[in-house]
């Protein structure tokens, strides 16, 4: 998009390395806080909190049009998104046994990959047909579907002090078919779980 803001907007190659830098710093000092705001609030919330954040901070681009307005919300995009990989992380080490975390690893992180092959195939066309403030608001608005679809599918997350068991596979929490057991009972490892009312599994320690 850098050519629409040199035609529309007037911008010189520093002001976009300028607003690029802003992100990328800002991006990286997050980094260094928002693991510790995932294990503070917890996988769901924390998750949640961010994806909302950036997904404002997104929308929120459409609404500026200097350097310095770029700059603030591209920076305060940077500081929320950096909480992704973090959640996905944990996300992914609290539901997966051992054996299915480079699975799961895998699939989230080939979002990113995806998301830059689909990325400029779509955002040119946005841009030509309903100007580059849609490209934008559509990209942040996904985030909002994120965040429903995410809330629907955690509400299976175990409890603080549970764990997911070892036969909820990977397939099974995709399909929704892990549940939590009616008669929660507390055990050395946390709470257990059972499949597809099969009845009490041990918890799972790993």
């Amino acid at each position: 998009m850098k050519s629409t803001f040199t035609n529309d907007l007037g911008w010189t190659d520093g002001d976009y390395a300028d607003v690029e830098i802003t992100f990328k710093l800002f991006y990286a000092l997050g980094m260094l806080g928002a693991g510790r705001v995932i294990d503070k609030l917890g996988t769901k919330i924390g998750y949640g909190l961010f994806t909302l954040l950036w997904s404002i901070a997104g929308v929120c681009t459409s609404l500026v049009n200097t350097v310095l307005g770029f700059q603030i919300v591209r920076g305060a995009l940077g500081v929320t998104e950096s909480g992704n990989f973090p959640a996905a992380i944990k996300t992914v080490a609290e539901w997966f046994p051992k054996k299915e975390r480079a699975l799961a690893t895998g699939i989230f992180n080939s979002g990113a990959n995806i998301g830059a092959i689909v990325t400029p195939l779509t955002i040119p066309y946005i841009v030509d047909h309903w100007g580059w403030q849609w490209a934008f608001i559509i990209t942040g608005l996904l985030g909002f579907v994120w965040i429903f679809f995410g809330s629907f599918c955690m509400k299976y997350q175990k409890d603080k002090k549970g764990y997911l068991n070892r036969n909820c596979s990977i397939y099974k929490v995709i399909k929704m078919k892990c549940r939590k057991h009616p008669k929660r009972q507390n055990y050395p490892g946390g709470n257990y779980w059972d499949i597809n009312k099969h009845g009490p599994l041990p918890s799972v320690n790993f």
